[in-house]
């Protein structure tokens, strides 16, 4: 699996650096035809990305990290709890204060209902 996943990173670059065929045979005729035949033969991927990867040095740690400097590197990732959620007095969802509930039925459950008033009570203009 890891050499799969290394052949797919640097098969990219493993052709860019070694020549095509086309430059190869350019490059054998102007130095010398003793030269050609092992120019015009191309290595196997595997060949190519040995020699690629053996001027390579990979980033290893040198000693485990503990887990007080593990602890300490990833304690602003935790998830904090936000108390400000309270729940819908109709459904008991949660949800953000001041707001009205997600819920299509709980839109206007925190209004006070207003008496209705007759239109004669009303008075039309004091004079």
């Amino acid at each position: 699996m890891a050499w799969q996943r290394l052949t797919q990173r640097f098969a990219f670059w493993a052709e860019r650096l070694v020549p095509r065929p086309q430059q190869r045979l350019m490059l054998s005729y102007e130095t010398s035809s003793a030269c050609s035949e092992s120019a015009i033969s191309s290595p196997s991927l595997p060949e190519r990305l040995s020699e690629l990867l053996d001027g390579l040095w990979f980033a290893v740690p040198k000693k485990r990290v503990s887990a007080a400097r593990r602890d300490v590197r990833n304690a602003p990732k935790a998830l904090n709890w936000d108390y400000s959620i309270v729940p819908c007095k109709k459904c008991g969802k949660p949800r953000r204060p001041h707001r009205y509930c997600d819920q299509y039925n709980c839109a206007r459950v925190d209004e006070v209902e207003r008496p209705q008033v007759e239109s004669s009570d009303v008075k039309e203009g004091s004079s």
